[in-house]
């Protein structure tokens, strides 16, 4: 296991250099695109009243 010294990010040493919203989600490989009408929930999670 290593041990903590492997956790020394840089933005750790100054956290104004942290990365947040916008400026850290642009680094993720995959994108979520919207869909123009939002999916119904199946039968079985829906609330029977």
């Amino acid at each position: 296991m290593p041990g903590p010294e492997s956790h020394d990010a840089p933005s750790r040493r100054t956290p104004e250099s942290h990365q947040r919203g916008e400026a850290k989600l642009s680094r993720i490989p995959v994108r979520v695109e919207a869909t123009a009408q939002p999916l119904r929930k199946p039968a079985w999670i829906r609330a029977r009243l």
